[in-house]
C-alpha cells in the first residue's frame, strides 16, 4: 500500500524518532491505557518512551509519519493494514527489547490489552485500509487545532486512495473528535487486566 503523500507537512525520518517518542510518551503519559497498565511502574514515562519509539520506527519503515513542521509540535501515525502493529525489525533495532525492563504484571497487562484490540482490528475491518496507530500534541501547545489539522488533511489526501481508516481509543474525550471527522464507533471493548473500555472506530472510504 502507497502512502498519501502530503506536500504539505513534514514527514519523519528515522532521525526524528528519538524527539518523536519523547513527544508521544509525554502527549500519552496520563492516557487511561497507559495509567492502567503502568500502575505501581516507578517511570511510567520512560516505558511509555519505549513503545512509541518502537512504533515510530515500524511506521516510518513501512507507514508514514507526518508533522505541521521539522519542529514536530504534533505527530500522526498511519500503518497500512498489512503492516500495523510492533515490526520484528523494530523490537529488535528501535529499542524494543528494553521493554523488558518494566515489570512483568505491566507488560501482561499491555501485552493482553493489544492482542484483544488485534483480533477485533482485525474482524471488524478486514480489507486493505490505513490504521491511525497514533495522533499527538505536544501537551504545551494543545488546544490549538495540531491534532485536527493533522488529521484533516491525512483524511483528504487517503481519501484520494480510496481506503476506510480504524483506530482504537482508550480516552472516551477523544470520541467526538475523532466522529466530527467522519469516525464511527463499531464496537466498544473492556480490555482484560484492567477493565478499561477501548472504542473501535472505523471511518468508510469517500470520494473527494
Amino acid at each position: 500500500m502507497v502512502g498519501p503523500e502530503i506536500p504539505a507537512l513534514y514527514r519523519l525520518k528515522k532521525t526524528d524518532i528519538e524527539a518523536g517518542s519523547d513527544l508521544l510518551a509525554r502527549a500519552f503519559l496520563n492516557d487511561p491505557l497507559f495509567t492502567a497498565s503502568l500502575n505501581g511502574e516507578p517511570q511510567p514515562e520512560k516505558i511509555i518512551h519505549i513503545i512509541f519509539k518502537t512504533v515510530l520506527y515500524t511506521t516510518i519503515d513501512h507507514g508514514v509519519a507526518y508533522a505541521p513542521s521539522k519542529d514536530l509540535e504534533g505527530i500522526i501515525l498511519w500503518q497500512p493494514s498489512n503492516r500495523s502493529g510492533i515490526s520484528f525489525r523494530a523490537m529488535t533495532f528501535g529499542g524494543g527489547l528494553d521493554l523488558l525492563r518494566a515489570k512483568p504484571e505491566s507488560l501482561k497487562r499491555l501485552l493482553r490489552g493489544e492482542r484483544l484490540i488485534r483480533k477485533e482490528h482485525l474482524q471488524l475491518l478486514p480489507e486493505e485500509h490505513w490504521y491511525l496507530a497514533a495522533i499527538a500534541v505536544n501537551p504545551e501547545l494543545q488546544g490549538k487545532g495540531i491534532a485536527s489539522g493533522l488529521l484533516g488533511q491525512c483524511l483528504n489526501a487517503i481519501d484520494c486512495l480510496h481506503f476506510p481508516c480504524f483506530l482504537e481509543t482508550e480516552n472516551k474525550r477523544n470520541v467526538p473528535l475523532y466522529e466530527r471527522f467522519g469516525f464511527q464507533v463499531r464496537k466498544t471493548l473492556k480490555l482484560p487486566e484492567t477493565g478499561i473500555p477501548c472504542f473501535l472506530m472505523i471511518r468508510e472510504s469517500r470520494v473527494p
